[in-house]
This record gives C-alpha cells, structure tokens and sequence, in this order.
C-alpha cells in the first residue's frame, strides 16, 4: 500500500494508491466538482427510469435498463470504490426480496439509507474508515435481516403445521 506513516506511526491517507478505489479508502476526499458531475448523471438516470423507461418495451427497456445501470456503476466506482458499490447494490436489494410485508423497492431505499446513516455515525463517533464502515453496516444489517427472517418464516411455517 502506498499510504506512509506519520510521525506518530499512524497510517496517512495517499490519493496515489492504487488500491484506493477497491478499498473505499477515500470516500471522504471526493471533491465536490464530482459531487456536482454525479448529481448531474443521477438526476439524468432518474428522469429516464422514472419517464422513458415505463413507456418502453421489449429489448429497447432492457437496453435503457442496462445502460443505466452501467453508467450508474462506473460513475459511483470512480467516486466510492468497488465495494461500497457493489455492497450498496446487492444488500438492500437481497434484504428486500426475502420480505413481504413492503413494496420490495421502497423497502430497498429504505433499508440503505437507514445502514448509511448508521454506518456514517459509526464511522464519526469512533473515528472508523467511513467506506468500510459503510460495507459492514450494509452487509450485516442485510446479513442479520435476512437470518432473522427466514427464521421468523420458518417458525410461522411450524406454526400453521
């Protein structure tokens, strides 16, 4: 790793590591001219999905669908890293096709913005990495919902029997 220790033995942050961008070493160092190019491709994306997409069909939806997706990924990665995308797109998710109870997509949002949040107290209050606090809040909250509730589904299948 190409970060140096500092005087007092600590690691110091280097934005010349190659592995900056897999380990979500630098989530807090995104510059706000990316803030405001990301803002500019989300807010793009969404008036896509949210217009043009509903009124397609066929191959040209999944065209729209993919695209969007792969711009969604590549612009976050650079700006995220790899595995706060990629926990941030599957967890939730995961978490939200195993309920019932709520519309699996709203259920989706919701659930990744509660874990951020977490995840960003965690990382202020005890002086954590934020991108990997961000991984494991999101991870684990998903890990600990999905256990708890093929738990609960199994106890009320035992239940009716």
């Amino acid at each position: 790793m190409s970060s140096r220790k500092s005087k007092a033995g600590h690691l110091r942050y280097s934005p010349d590591s190659p592995t900056n961008k897999l380990s979500a070493a630098d989530i807090l160092f995104t510059m706000p001219e990316d803030v405001l190019g990301a803002f500019v491709i989300y807010g793009t994306i969404a008036i896509v999905m949210f217009v043009i997409y509903p009124k397609t069909s066929g191959v040209v939806k999944e065209l729209v669908f993919f695209s969007a997706l792969a711009l969604t990924v590549t612009s976050s990665v650079q700006s995220a890293g790899v595995l706060v995308v990629f926990s941030l797109l599957v967890a939730p998710s995961y978490a939200a096709t195993i309920q019932r109870r709520f519309e699996p997509l709203y259920f989706a949002w919701g659930f990744g913005s509660i874990a951020i949040v977490a995840a960003l107290l965690l990382s202020y209050y005890l002086d954590l990495p934020t991108g990997y606090s961000i991984i494991f809040c999101v991870v684990g909250s998903a890990l600990a919902f999905v256990l708890l509730e093929s738990r609960t589904s199994h106890h009320r299948s035992e239940q009716k029997q």
